[in-house]
């Protein structure tokens, strides 16, 4: 349900955007990548996975280009500049999965899958579960639009979207006006992270959006 997804990816957001706000993108975001403990408090695994850790996985459309097909953003699959809006992307995938109980696209090949992520339109989420409120599929197609600078420019923007329709209450369309302010950065290094919900990624504060 949406109340469902807001609890789990309301946890999830503050952690993504601090790290986004540091220039740490995650660029393989899928339900694998999200651990729960035993208070059913989630985490996000893998934040900022390196190179040489991808290569022997499977999970490479290409000699540089990190990621897992089925959750990969365009400018992903191309193998142009992520930056944290391209997790956001892969958010949206989770959320039409989570909603839906599948993935938006399906293809015989994960390069195949690939592909559609560049060229498909997004896939109406009201045709897969008729019983969601109206307002998801605007949530979706913001966090999924192919161009990057009109997604939600962060995760706790998306929950916001979502909390806003679990109450009952009608979102604006904001995707005209909504601008994405992160900054253009390739994950650096090559340690693996793990970054719990709502903690820090560095000793600093976080930034405010």
């Amino acid at each position: 349900t949406v109340e469902e997804a807001v609890k789990i990816l309301g946890q999830l957001a503050p952690g993504m955007d601090e790290a986004h706000s540091k220039g740490i993108v995650h660029r393989d975001l899928k339900p694998s990548n999200i651990l729960f403990d035993n208070k059913g408090v989630p985490y996000i695994s893998d934040f900022g996975i390196a190179k040489l850790s991808q290569a022997q996985s499977g999970n490479m459309t290409g000699s540089a280009i990190i990621g897992t097909p089925a959750y990969m953003a365009p400018e992903q699959a191309q193998g142009t500049g992520v930056d944290g809006r391209t997790d956001i992307y892969a958010v949206g995938i989770i959320l039409f999965e989570m909603l839906t109980g599948k993935q938006p696209y399906e293809a015989d090949t994960p390069m195949a899958v690939a592909f559609k992520h560049i060229t498909d339109p997004v896939p109406n989420i009201l045709l897969s579960n008729p019983d969601l409120p109206e307002d998801v599929e605007n949530v979706i197609q913001m966090a999924m639009a192919k161009n990057k600078e009109e997604r939600f420019a962060t995760a706790g923007e998306l929950v916001d979207s979502l909390r806003t329709i679990a109450s009952g209450q009608k979102i604006a369309n904001e995707k005209a006006t909504v601008k994405a302010a992160l900054p253009r950065t390739a994950v650096k290094g090559g340690a693996q992270k793990t970054v719990k919900a709502g903690a820090k990624v560095v000793e600093a504060k976080a930034k405010k959006g």
